[in-house]
């Protein structure tokens, strides 16, 4: 199927379809050998069986959904059984492409085509069908239908419905072998004839099922954000609290209390009273001498 991709994008270059073709033909070479390198070394690495199917037509189809089945088809569908419904239809639209390029060549010269001309008014830019000759040979009608008919008003929708099954056979396979991008690769790899470069690039992945890549990312975010508060915890300064911030509840040393005396006009307790200073100093207060001198043995 990819060699009429790329002939189809050739024919922007050139009216000529067999240039066209053979250019397809070159470029699904290359792609081709690229994508059984990439299948024969996933298959190697997680010790698939039989991996001569990485390099035959059709099968190799088949055998992406090998190597995708740790990750199922929209998470209900064995991508085995899944990838063989994708090649028969790979099948059935090389079939159909190849009778529609055959019967191309056979009416081709009883074609009428009308020249198309671009709005610069330079020459004629290409041609177009405009029906088909007197002289067509009554023996050609199948050949006739077939290059009028069966790729504008079936090959198209085929071609559609192939698209979207390989979209989902792909997203399968490149969940397993490259979670972090599968959407991009899947949507190109479907859209356009270069899955087996995308494949080869991604060769030597480890396999993974997208629901523990998930599981693992969670964990991995979870232990940095646990390392980042600790970090800003050993990180945080002791007097970050500046001045005027509320004293600790624990205080060891009572400045509550001293505070509080002092706030109310009471002095505080004398640690020598043991030793007659308080009298001492009511006595002089009262104007009377004290007493309890401290030389009256003498």
């Amino acid at each position: 199927m990819d060699i009429f991709q790329f002939a189809s994008l050739a024919n922007n270059f050139t009216n000529e379809l067999w240039i066209c073709l053979l250019v397809g033909a070159l470029c699904f070479v290359i792609v081709y050998i690229f994508q059984g390198m990439g299948l024969y070394t996933i298959a190697g690495h997680e010790g698939y069986t039989h991996r001569w199917m990485a390099w035959v037509p059709f099968l190799q189809l088949y055998y992406i959904g090998v190597c995708a089945q740790k990750n199922k088809v929209m998470n209900s569908m064995d991508t085995r059984m899944f990838a063989i419904a994708v090649a028969i239809l790979d099948i059935v639209m090389f079939v159909g492409y190849t009778l529609y390029y055959a019967s191309y060549f056979l009416v081709e010269d009883y074609i009428l085509w009308e020249p198309v001309y671009y709005t610069t008014g330079t020459d004629v830019a290409y041609y177009t069908f405009g029906g088909w000759l007197n002289t067509m040979p009554e023996g050609l009608g199948w050949a006739q239908w077939i290059y009028q008919y069966l790729y504008n008003y079936i090959l198209i929708w085929f071609e559609l419905i192939f698209i979207v099954l390989k979209l989902f056979l792909y997203t399968s396979f490149y969940r397993t072998y490259s979670s972090r991008r599968y959407v991009l690769f899947s949507v190109v790899g479907a859209l356009l004839p270069v899955n087996g470069i995308i494949i080869y690039c991604v060769r030597n992945n480890k396999g993974l099922n997208y629901n523990d890549y998930i599981r693992k990312v969670r964990e991995d975010n979870y232990r940095r954000y646990q390392q980042q508060q600790q970090q800003n915890m050993y990180n945080q300064n002791p007097y970050s609290r500046g001045y005027g911030a509320p004293p600790p509840q624990n205080d060891p040393y009572n400045t509550n209390n001293v505070n509080n005396n002092a706030s109310q006009g009471s002095a505080a307790s004398d640690p020598f009273e043991e030793y007659g200073n308080n009298n001492s100093n009511n006595n002089s207060n009262n104007g009377s001498p004290s007493n309890d001198s401290p030389f009256e043995d003498f």
